[in-house]
């Protein structure tokens, strides 16, 4: 097994009861954390106390189904990844004009193509992100853009395992929240614009 524990916000139990807790890792010994009573996700993620002999932590969507063969792909990925590296992903975007990285299945639908090896990328898409250490959440983030945000200034990767990713939200749609996120964001890395996530593109 890998040092590794996985960390989620439920606002739905039904939800995590037929994603990720379906999933055949968790019969296998390791352990999910589920914080629940939350509306703001990194704030579910800092109460998370990190098990001191835990190396990794995998911070993830409870809508998110990892299939029977995600530990052997992930066994297989970390030994091909920088030692350096801070942050890794399965789906996430590089450059401008913005190349997405990684190959998921999003609502049912194939999202990137299928790679080899791990590759560099900006930033990350939430529904999967892998830490080791401690990591801070921005909370002015509640739902959206807290995984970009902390992919600023670390090296990340996005790794080769496939997950499905169950959203009950359609393609395409935005709420009010995400837009408010997204001012924030902008606001916050003004320095760094142009900036790509795997939903928006922000320009100066």
């Amino acid at each position: 097994m890998i040092d590794l524990e996985f960390v989620t916000a439920s606002y739905d139990s039904h939800v995590l009861h037929v994603n990720l807790k379906q999933s055949l890792i968790f019969k296998k010994g390791y352990r999910l954390t589920v914080r629940e009573g939350y509306t703001n996700v990194p704030c579910a993620y800092n109460s998370f106390i990190k098990w001191p002999f835990t190396e990794y932590v995998c911070y993830l969507h409870e809508d998110v189904y990892l299939p029977d063969d995600f530990e052997r792909q992930l066994m297989w990925s970390l030994p091909m990844v920088p030692q350096d590296w801070e942050v890794l992903g399965v789906a996430g975007v590089k450059g401008n004009p913005k190349v997405s990285l990684g190959y998921i299945e999003d609502r049912k639908r194939k999202w990137g193509n299928p790679f080899s090896k791990p590759l560099e990328v900006d930033t990350l898409d939430e529904l999967l992100l892998i830490t080791r250490g401690d990591i801070f959440f921005d909370p002015q983030f509640p739902l959206d853009f807290y995984g970009a945000d902390i992919c600023m200034g670390r090296k990340c990767y996005v790794i080769p395992c496939f997950v499905h990713h169950n959203s009950g939200r359609k393609i395409g749609a935005r709420t009010e929240s995400f837009y408010e996120s997204q001012e924030k964001f902008r606001t916050k890395w003004s320095h760094r614009l142009p900036i790509n996530t795997t939903c928006a593109h922000l320009e100066k």
